[in-house]
């Protein structure tokens, strides 16, 4: 027998290599136990949550979808104090006017974005839309404001049919460093370690976020020129994904728009977009029945690079059921466009279907 007295154990020894075999056997093992439980997920989900379920108590799966996502959204509640807020003026350009705001959704926690007033409704009491930026982005570049992007114009187009529009920023910037004079440097961060760190705690950035913009309504909604009974979000790639989740989360967005995000969750199980026994109750097409009754339009492109349409379960036959459980089968469509990762720019049939309940 070979003396293994002086080996480092920390440092693969040539002769372990026999056991290479056994190894492979675990690691397939593992993944064989996956598939296995993801072949259970669908059934578990129908049994979770169906159509006749959901109906009778829509907010008890609410109150679960908040306990996925964990803290601060599991402490929403309706009447809540409002946020403090900073606020100041920008300028104001051919769409109308424009602000700067931080919103204080926790305790020195304070969640920024830009708020648009659309020309002539400066006194004039109108319906509110969150536009969300999508990875790498932010409210300057998804409003037109910085930058060549692929967000179609959506700020402005929402501002031309007299409707406010709030733009917040989420965690997913990229870092920029400008050499020359003024030097601008984005804060650096790690986006999973943070979501990581959150989900040690009870919470995650999802719910962090999430809850973020329902204290933003409480604070838009409290504003007698901002119509409550007519708001709405729409967003692109993680705005897209947000757009979702969002909605399901608020039953005060009447209309949400979801672009180049929703998809099956066991091929895009990514780390900030996973939670504790998602796959077995809310994956995409659950959270969307979660805004039923409430209009919903998705759309993916058929030559999307990010997210592949072909990947997609099929949303209408998954999810209208849920409506049609309501009455109102017509309210969510989902759409494949024949365009890439961005808004439709060929048919305006979602923008439209989007903001009837709105303008």
């Amino acid at each position: 027998m070979k003396d293994f007295s002086n080996l480092n154990l920390y440092s693969e020894y040539p002769d372990f290599q026999v056991a290479q075999k056994q190894r492979q056997e675990y690691l397939d093992g593992i993944n064989r136990l996956i598939e296995h439980l993801r072949s259970q997920s669908e059934e578990k989900r129908e049994a979770y949550m169906n159509p006749e379920s959901y109906c009778e108590n829509p907010e008890k799966y609410r109150r679960d979808y908040y306990e996925m996502l964990g803290y601060p959204l599991t402490d929403y509640h309706k009447g809540m104090p409002l946020p403090n807020v900073r606020k100041w003026f920008v300028g104001t350009d051919d769409r109308g006017d424009i602000y700067r705001i931080q919103i204080e959704v926790l305790e020195e926690l304070w969640f920024y974005g830009m708020y648009f007033v659309p020309k002539g409704k400066r006194e004039e009491k109108s319906g509110l839309v969150i536009m969300q930026h999508g990875g790498g982005g932010s409210p300057e570049l998804c409003s037109d404001i910085v930058g060549e992007n692929n967000y179609y114009h959506m700020t402005t187009r929402i501002l031309d049919r007299g409707v406010r529009v709030f733009c917040p920023q989420i965690l997913v910037w990229n870092r920029v460093i400008v050499a020359e004079p003024p030097q601008r440097v984005l804060p650096e961060y790690d986006r999973h370690r943070l979501d990581n760190a959150l989900k040690q705690m009870g919470s995650s950035i999802q719910a962090v976020e999430t809850y973020g913009m329902m204290r933003c309504l409480d604070y838009f909604c409290a504003d007698t020129l901002v119509d409550e009974d007519k708001i709405g979000m729409t967003g692109l790639s993680y705005g897209g994904f947000y757009t979702m989740m969002v909605a399901a989360a608020d039953t005060r967005i009447v209309s949400a728009y979801s672009s180049c995000a929703m998809n099956d969750r066991f091929k895009y199980d990514w780390l900030d977009w996973t939670w504790k026994n998602s796959g077995n109750t809310f994956t995409d097409e659950r959270i969307c029945a979660l805004c039923a009754p409430r209009r919903y339009y998705g759309e993916i492109g058929r030559n999307d690079a990010v997210f592949t349409w072909d990947t997609a379960p099929d949303f209408n036959r998954l999810v209208k059921p849920f409506y049609r459980k309501f009455g109102c089968e017509d309210e969510f469509c989902f759409h494949v466009h024949e365009d890439e990762h961005r808004f439709d720019l060929d048919d305006h049939a979602g923008f439209d279907f989007f903001m009837e309940k709105i303008v």
